[in-house]
């Protein structure tokens, strides 16, 4: 049993593999079955999201054309084919967006447009939750969902989201007719800061749709209602589903975690949100599961209720706490001694950085953090000095589980021997002192935990060489630092080519 290699970023989405018989013309198409004979129940893969949920992978810009081009289309939690406008109330945290009209050219009078939107204020995790769960959902109610932008900590400088100006066709992305619209959105939180003339870096207040002063700095909240009827069902964004019935109907926002509930069994790890650089490794943070309102069930061909499932079936509400028992072990058990309330893979994809609001976390071991994932498919266990909180204060330990379980009782992720095992990372360029691994060592490191050690089953070193034998890189596996950062490594690059060629479980 092997498990496919980790992708660093995001090049595509996530599909269905599908088989088809090339025929003739004249013949008819044969239909080829997708589970084995005399069985009821097709196999479902398993994929373990490794996200290394950190900065500057949270924050940096999405869409990164310096100026905006009406003629391009930009992907995000606005419909880049309709116009908004802005709902302000004296609680901010009722301020959001609303769809008005339907554009076909990107261009809206007097409104914001939804393209410009996606351009001005995505961040790189926003199309990355947008495309697998629908987005984060700030508010959901029995008629109404708002998606927010992520978290935009204070965190390194606007090298990572650059201050924007636009200063053609302002008339046609915004409101206003200025011949200067500029923009920050770089340690702004939830906000997008907006001037005419002044420093955009200065103190902002709240846009309440008043005739805005040249000179002023305005701050709008990027939430957005989205699966919206009042434009009509035909002009729905393409990825909202139904729900319910007649008069109960309402429409969400999803994604291809959704779509493939009941093909794909979801689990995800992360790291503590600890910026020690003495803080190694990777953490599961949920299960391998069935995420939907129902299962397959071996030997049935009808599936069964899911008592883990992540939203409602009837009203398609993503639920905030689905895995409570993991939650609650974590408050009581794992030292952390803080309540969580939030767990499942979606909303751990959807809301780190979100509940905690402070910052997220620095030098990031990625390469430790795949390792993980893989001791999770081999059955391994945790590793123990990588989940446990140091001494800290109660609100320090809280900071560290960041709002979400942090698991260290695995259930072993394998139910067949013929099941295909995935793994799918997010992250960026810049990673730091993640060598501790069997068969490796490294500057910036604290002493190797006993577990990985006394793990013989590969040679993180001996791997990576081979890589790089293939890439003409030679002793790869021990060339530190690797590309940049703090005594790094490319270690993760030799794991993965273990994992998609060797037999991770052999029992």
């Amino acid at each position: 049993m092997t498990s496919n290699s980790f992708a660093r970023r995001l090049c595509g989405t996530l599909a269905a593999s599908t088989f088809a018989l090339l025929l003739a013309p004249t013949q008819a198409q044969t239909l080829l079955a997708d589970q084995p004979v005399f069985s009821t129940l097709s196999v479902p893969g398993n994929l373990a999201l490794a996200l290394s949920v950190e900065f500057p992978t949270a924050i940096t810009a999405a869409h990164t054309d310096a100026s905006y081009n009406s003629a391009s289309t930009y992907i995000g939690y606005f419909d880049p084919n309709k116009c908004y406008a802005y709902s302000y109330n004296t609680d901010e945290t009722l301020r959001h967006f609303f769809p008005t009209a339907v554009t076909a050219n990107h261009a809206c009078a007097n409104s914001w447009s939804g393209n410009f939107m996606n351009w001005a204020t995505m961040q790189a995790i926003d199309p990355f939750r947008w495309a697998l769960t629908g987005g984060f959902r700030y508010a959901q109610t029995s008629t109404t969902t708002i998606l927010e932008k992520a978290w935009a900590s204070a965190q390194g400088g606007t090298n990572n989201f650059p201050d924007r100006t636009l200063s053609i066709g302002v008339s046609g992305a915004t409101p206003f007719a200025w011949n200067n619209f500029k923009m920050r959105v770089w340690g702004a939180g939830n906000k997008l800061k907006f001037t005419q003339n002044g420093a955009v870096d200065s103190a902002s207040v709240a846009y309440d749709g008043t005739a805005p002063v040249a000179d002023t700095v305005y701050d709008l909240s990027v939430r957005v209602r989205v699966c919206d009827l009042a434009l009509g069902a035909a002009n729905l964004e393409s990825n909202c589903t139904q729900y319910g019935s007649g008069g109960s109907t309402v429409y969400r926002p999803t994604g291809l975690m959704q779509k493939y509930s009941n093909q794909i069994r979801y689990s995800a790890f992360g790291y503590l949100n600890d910026s020690d650089i003495n803080r190694d490794g990777g953490v599961l943070r949920a299960q391998q599961k069935f995420i939907g309102p129902t299962q397959p069930v071996a030997g049935s061909n009808l599936p069964a209720a899911n008592g883990l499932a992540e939203w409602n079936a009837s009203t398609g509400i993503i639920l905030d706490n689905p895995d409570s028992n993991d939650a609650a072990d974590t408050a009581s058990s794992s030292g952390f001694n803080t309540p969580i309330t939030n767990s499942g893979v979606m909303n751990y994809l959807n809301k780190f950085g979100s509940i905690r609001r402070n910052t997220y976390k620095t030098y990031d071991p990625v390469s430790e953090l795949y390792y993980a994932t893989l001791r999770y498919f081999k059955n391994q266990g945790n590793v123990p000095e990588w989940s446990t909180p140091k001494n800290a204060d109660a609100a320090t330990r809280a900071t560290w589980a960041d709002g979400f379980p942090v698991i260290t009782r695995w259930n072993d992720p394998i139910q067949y021997s013929c099941q295909k095992n995935f793994v799918l990372g997010i992250g960026d360029v810049n990673t730091h002192a993640d060598r501790n691994l069997p068969g490796a060592s490294g500057s910036s490191e604290p002493s190797k935990p006993a577990s990985v050690v006394n793990d013989t089953t590969v040679d993180a070193v001996t791997w990576t060489d081979r890589v790089g034998v293939m890439s003409s890189l030679s002793n790869l596996g021990s060339t530190q630092p690797y590309n940049c950062c703090t005594n790094n490594g490319a270690l993760i690059a030799g794991l993965a080519y273990y994992a998609n060629t060797q037999d991770i479980r052999p029992d």
